[in-house]
Protein backbone atom coordinates (compact mmCIF):
# COMPACT_ATOMS: atom_id res chain seq x y z
CA UNK A 1 0.00 0.00 0.00
CA UNK A 2 2.81 2.38 0.89
CA UNK A 3 4.61 1.66 -2.39
CA UNK A 4 1.50 2.66 -4.35
CA UNK A 5 1.26 5.94 -2.49
CA UNK A 6 4.94 6.69 -3.06
CA UNK A 7 4.68 5.94 -6.78
CA UNK A 8 1.56 8.06 -7.13
CA UNK A 9 3.10 10.98 -5.23
CA UNK A 10 6.30 10.74 -7.27
CA UNK A 11 4.30 10.79 -10.49
CA UNK A 12 2.00 13.68 -9.54
CA UNK A 13 4.53 15.95 -7.82
CA UNK A 14 6.41 17.22 -10.91
CA UNK A 15 3.21 18.13 -12.74
CA UNK A 16 1.73 19.88 -9.72
CA UNK A 17 4.99 21.75 -9.19
CA UNK A 18 5.02 22.83 -12.85
CA UNK A 19 1.43 24.05 -12.64
CA UNK A 20 2.03 25.97 -9.41
CA UNK A 21 5.45 27.49 -10.07
CA UNK A 22 6.18 27.07 -13.78
CA UNK A 23 5.80 29.66 -16.50
CA UNK A 24 2.30 30.40 -17.75
CA UNK A 25 3.10 29.29 -21.30
CA UNK A 26 4.65 25.93 -20.39
CA UNK A 27 3.59 22.75 -22.14
CA UNK A 28 4.09 19.88 -19.65
CA UNK A 29 3.12 16.99 -21.96
CA UNK A 30 5.90 14.77 -20.65
CA UNK A 31 4.93 15.47 -17.06
CA UNK A 32 1.31 14.64 -17.84
CA UNK A 33 2.34 11.32 -19.38
CA UNK A 34 4.49 10.60 -16.32
CA UNK A 35 1.46 11.28 -14.11
CA UNK A 36 -0.78 8.96 -16.13
CA UNK A 37 1.73 6.10 -16.16
CA UNK A 38 2.55 6.53 -12.46
CA UNK A 39 -1.15 6.49 -11.59
CA UNK A 40 -1.67 3.28 -13.55
CA UNK A 41 1.28 1.61 -11.83
CA UNK A 42 0.07 2.83 -8.42
CA UNK A 43 -3.40 1.40 -9.05
CA UNK A 44 -1.84 -1.96 -9.91
CA UNK A 45 0.18 -1.82 -6.68
CA UNK A 46 -2.98 -0.93 -4.71
CA UNK A 47 -4.77 -3.92 -6.25
CA UNK A 48 -1.91 -6.26 -5.38
CA UNK A 49 -1.83 -4.97 -1.79
CA UNK A 50 -5.58 -5.35 -1.47
CA UNK A 51 -5.52 -8.91 -2.80
CA UNK A 52 -2.65 -9.84 -0.51
CA UNK A 53 -4.55 -8.46 2.47
CA UNK A 54 -7.76 -10.21 1.43
CA UNK A 55 -6.14 -13.62 0.98
CA UNK A 56 -3.98 -13.30 4.09
CA UNK A 57 -7.01 -12.71 6.31
CA UNK A 58 -8.95 -15.76 5.06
Amino acid sequence: MKAGLVVMAAGWAPLLYEIAFGPADSNPIGLGLLMVIATAIALILFAIAGLRTFFRST
